[in-house]
């Protein structure tokens, strides 16, 4: 699967839907996916995890801070850019390539009318 993952185009489905999630910390994230790598009860440091190398500072992505502040720290588009990289060791977000890579999409059926 990490080949799959590392090569496999990606068709994000919350940027079609125009779609945003916000954690219970007010937190503002692309999608429940990318939050929810956020804290894995398994790490004893939450860090390890891919997605704070995205996040840097999460007072950045605070929604208490407005919306237009969120997309100006650069999360969304350092997330997209990271679509384009070949591997996941390189930077490419795995937990995006696990959701919604194109050839294999076990989720797709949430987002259908």
């Amino acid at each position: 699967m990490d080949a799959y993952y590392d090569t496999v185009p990606i068709k994000c489905k919350v940027k079609d839907k125009g779609e945003i999630f916000v954690t219970a910390e007010g937190l503002v994230l692309p999608c429940c996916w990318t939050a929810g790598r956020m804290y894995k009860w398994w790490h004893k440091d939450p860090k390890v995890e891919q997605i704070w190398d995205f996040i840097g500072d999460k007072d950045s992505i605070n929604a208490k801070h407005g919306i237009k502040r969120v997309f100006d720290s650069g999360i969304f588009g350092k997330i997209q850019n990271s679509w384009n990289i070949q591997g996941c060791e390189n930077g490419k977000l795995k937990v995006c390539s696990m959701k919604c890579g194109v050839e294999f999409d076990p989720f797709s059926a949430q987002f259908k009318e």
